[in-house]
């Protein structure tokens, strides 16, 4: 009956976005929307330019020609996402962004499914996970054409797998977060801390899969372009490059509180929590705490990725239910710190919003670094605490 109950709910909000979306995806909305920039590296792939992906001038021709207008946006990630949404532009592009809205919005729908075998909370209580829809990042990513929600599921799927013990499929799944390669670049080592080898493996055949469809599509030039692509991108602030105080790890909380040098400042603070996070989770625990080790390890990878923006914030729905789980579940010693930072990666985004001025992105929503690190932080003092009380059990 639940899960009746959760594909019926699924079909509802379909529709509900369907009526919504239709009269929304105007040309002038399509403008404003990361949509665009995936429907154009698609196209250039499609039209057999993969080898071009990542010039500017090959993408500011297609703007031109397919969207009729000069930008300052472009495609950024790995070719074999370009590939994979190439189909889409087999329609126009109002049509492909709804389809590609809908398709996410499925997968949200899913993800009680998902997450109902492996997480009692959800079992018992499913459609309460469907109240991710109100979570201001996943609305974001919604309207702006956003893959985190994709991202979400994955990693979902993974989490799945692995609590059923199939951690070399959990792990080849786990690959598909790197559509957004950033967070494997720290995810893959704290899981190795972690002990989760077989895991971690998975991930590195479903990686080399992915590098494999890459090269295909790129050629060994293309891809050189695209690292040379992905630095200059970097290097440059503003037009033509990216805006750091729209993100929620530390290099955007140092860009928003104007750092001299919000890069070095954002990696000093990485690699601490990177070696804090490392350290704890090598330390051994009880099975029934490994969702906790596997939710901070996705923080901390959120947290300390050199380009995390608010959409991406998507990712901490996972690690909350997790969280949540472990609470309700009576097996946290600092249960109500754990709750009240969970509480807080939901409202606070929205008190913030509130607090801005027109759109989200005039905000201050780097300041969420300190919520996620906060919600990182009772974590860490559960895991530890589980640990220290292990030690001395034994």
């Amino acid at each position: 009956m639940k899960i009746v109950s959760i594909i019926l709910a699924g079909v509802i909000l379909e529709i509900a976005v369907m009526l919504i979306l239709l009269p929304l995806a105007t040309p002038e909305h399509l403008q404003t929307t990361d949509f665009v920039n995936f429907y154009i590296g698609a196209s250039i792939v499609r039209q057999d330019g993969g080898h071009h992906l990542y010039s500017r001038e090959a993408q500011d021709a297609a703007y031109l020609s397919i969207a009729g207008y000069k930008s300052n946006q472009y495609f950024l990630h790995p070719p074999f996402e370009a590939a994979a949404f190439a189909p889409l532009t087999y329609l126009d592009m109002r049509s492909a962004y709804v389809a590609w809205m809908l398709t996410n919005v499925a997968l949200l729908s899913c993800l009680p499914l998902v997450l109902m075998p492996c997480t009692s909370f959800v079992a018992r209580r499913p459609q309460l996970l469907l109240l991710s829809f109100c979570f201001l990042p996943v609305l974001i990513a919604l309207n702006t054409g956003q893959d985190a929600i994709f991202l979400l599921f994955a990693m979902s799927a993974s989490y799945l797998l692995s609590s059923k013990g199939k951690d070399l499929p959990a792990g080849t799944v786990l690959a598909l977060v790197a559509v957004k390669f950033q967070y494997l670049l720290f995810l893959a080592p704290l899981l190795l801390f972690a002990r989760r080898f077989r895991l971690v493996a998975g991930l590195i055949c479903g990686t080399t899969v992915l590098g494999v469809i890459s090269l295909a599509v790129c050629g060994p030039a293309g891809i050189r372009e695209y690292v040379s692509f992905l630095h200059d991108f970097n290097a440059h602030q503003g037009y033509g490059g990216l805006n750091p105080t729209l993100m929620v790890s530390a290099r955007g909380l140092f860009a928003g509180l104007r750092f001299g040098n919000a890069s070095t400042w954002g990696w000093v603070v990485a690699t601490m929590l990177f070696v804090i996070a490392s350290a704890i989770l090598w330390r051994r625990i009880a099975a029934d705490l490994k969702g906790l080790q596997f939710a901070l390890a996705i923080t901390v990878a959120l947290l300390a990725s050199p380009y995390a923006h608010f959409p991406d914030m998507t990712l901490m729905i996972l690690p909350a239910v997790l969280t949540i789980d472990a609470v309700l579940a009576g097996h946290l010693h600092y249960r109500v710190l754990t709750t009240i930072t969970s509480a807080a990666l939901f409202v606070v985004p929205y008190i913030l919003i509130s607090r801005g001025r027109h759109y989200w992105w005039e905000s201050s929503v780097y300041l969420l670094f300190l919520v996620i690190a906060a919600f990182a932080g009772s974590l860490m003092v559960e895991l530890s605490f589980a640990s220290k009380s292990r030690a001395q059990v034994a």
